[in-house]
């Protein structure tokens, strides 16, 4: 019954900070059992969104520690990497789309074309984002998030690739 009430909010709140889909499922499964084990010591001082915010932050900093030891870098450097490699994919993909992704990407609001096109072509950051557009850059990174993922379904059920949006 929690995971079904929390899964969803959890898992926007781990797609804003976390560098990919695969991890967010990693941190989320680990957030959960990590709550199931201590749900005993829960004290209801605060909402219990909050407190399984809170392990869920936990579960994703550590991932995030052990992936920057294992591959021996920084998780700043990891981060842009990933987001270099995502850049590199839309950017070839705008300048000459396939007509699957063209038409998926018509499916998209004109706002999020744009937002799209400043961060992966234009390379925005997102914090630089959020301020022009007057939103959180949890906002910025959560929509970036939904789009990638829709354009990656809508490539797929097109049969085209949807390696072209994977960050």
């Amino acid at each position: 019954m929690l995971f079904l009430e929390y899964e969803r909010p959890i898992r926007y709140f781990l797609s804003a900070h976390a560098s990919s889909a695969e991890m967010v499922d990693e941190v989320l499964q680990a957030t959960f059992v990590a709550c199931y084990e201590s749900i005993r010591t829960y004290e209801p001082r605060g909402t219990f969104s909050f407190w399984l915010r809170g392990i869920a932050r936990n579960r994703l900093l550590k991932e995030l520690r052990q992936r920057a030891r294992h591959d021996h870098v920084g998780a700043e450097v990891l981060e842009a990497t990933l987001a270099e490699v995502a850049a590199a994919n839309v950017a070839s993909a705008s300048h000459d789309p396939s007509p699957d992704l063209q038409r998926c990407l018509d499916q998209v609001t004109p706002r999020v074309r744009e937002l799209l096109q400043r961060r992966y072509v234009e390379r925005i950051a997102v914090k630089q984002l959020a301020l022009e557009l007057a939103h959180t850059e949890t906002w910025v990174s959560v929509t970036l998030h939904r789009t990638r993922a829709f354009l990656r379904e809508c490539l797929q059920r097109a049969g085209g690739d949807a390696n072209v949006v994977r960050p």
